[in-house]
């Protein structure tokens, strides 16, 4: 397509990360026009295209995907909806960005690959993580050098999920596969910098906080993992928990020059070993790191760019998610499929 024309732009979904890639994608130098607004209940749609000037609104995805003036669909739908929401974008020719987990299986993210491969058409997985600011400041750190091979990755998401039952239901009728809708967050993170899972050991519990999540399947997930290069890491998901006096999502890193927990640096080659903060400020909510990952959509679809969280990634993130729960089911040790 023309490097200067704006891109179509259709949104499927109207909950607080759709509007937070509507106020991303609204202003004309996103390189977005927004096109058309999809969601299940009309007079939510209605009112959510009044206030970001979208003219076109249905409550059905197919609708959107047959629309001419649209060269991209961002898709903020229910897990188990990617898939066929995907797939039909994809057939459509339409290019494609989805917040995260891509799909909920290996055989759903085989399939979207090989979509890809078929139509030439860009997918990004809006995998939020990989675009916070100071992950981004962490992964240049490890591609400069400066905390030299890196041991031992950590990172947790922890999230008392009982107001967000409370807004999607969903999530608990369903109910929500925590090891791939969840702790896709930090399995994507800790990929980032550590590479590819070779093996995993889970252990899974159910807390009992909330009822309406399944008493049989656990709600809180520790995972230790060792990684092709040789490094090993623990990942911790904690969704059946009353939130602790601790970030949401926090991820530390330990190489033999320097080590990096969260925001703070230690850098052996310092005399002294003073620890510096990666102070970028405060950002509300998901909306930075969503700005972040549609102007590199943007860039994706017009020049062909890579980007940090694509297709193959989110596929070896489900299949991270599924090496988890064989792992709490059997007791044993799993290994990860990479291969796809």
């Amino acid at each position: 397509m023309d490097a200067t024309a704006p891109i179509g732009l259709g949104v499927i979904g109207c909950g607080s990360i759709a509007r937070a890639c509507l106020r991303a994608t609204q202003s004309h130098d996103s390189g977005f026009h927004l096109k058309a607004l999809c969601g299940l209940d009309q007079d939510v749609v209605t009112r959510t295209a009044r206030e970001f000037e979208i003219d076109y609104t249905t409550t059905r995805y197919e609708d959107v995907l047959e629309r001419p003036d649209v060269d991209a669909v961002a898709i903020y739908s229910p897990d188990p909806l990617h898939f066929p929401m995907i797939s039909a974008a994809l057939r459509a020719g339409k290019n494609v960005v989805v917040t995260k987990p891509m799909v909920i299986s290996t055989d759903e993210a085989e399939q979207v690959l090989a979509l890809l491969e078929q139509t030439g058409r860009v997918l990004l997985v809006g995998e939020t993580s990989r675009y916070a600011k100071y992950c981004i400041a962490a992964r240049q750190l490890v591609d400069d050098g400066d905390l030299g091979r890196l041991v031992f990755g950590e990172t947790h998401y922890v999230h008392d999920m009982r107001p967000v039952f409370d807004k999607t239901p969903w999530r608990y009728l369903e109910p929500k596969d925590f090891p791939i809708g969840s702790m896709c967050h930090p399995v994507a993170l800790l990929t980032w910098y550590l590479g590819d899972a070779e093996e995993v050991f889970a252990y899974g519990v159910n807390s009992g906080v909330d009822p309406r999540y399944p008493a049989d399947t656990p709600d809180t997930y520790l995972v230790n993992v060792r990684f092709w290069n040789g490094a090993i890491g623990r990942i911790l998901g904690a969704f059946g928990i009353i939130h602790p006096p601790l970030p949401m999502e926090t991820l530390s890193l330990f190489g033999t020059k320097g080590s990096l927990v969260h925001d703070r640096v230690v850098l052996d080659r310092l005399p002294g070993l003073p620890t510096a903060t990666l102070d970028f400020g405060q950002e509300q909510g998901h909306g930075g790191e969503v700005r972040r990952y549609m102007a590199e959509f943007a860039q994706a679809v017009r020049t062909g760019a890579g980007t940090c969280s694509t297709a193959l990634d989110a596929a070896k993130t489900v299949a991270i998610g599924e090496a988890i729960k064989e792992s709490v089911a059997s007791g044993q040790p799993a290994s990860v499929r990479v291969a796809f």
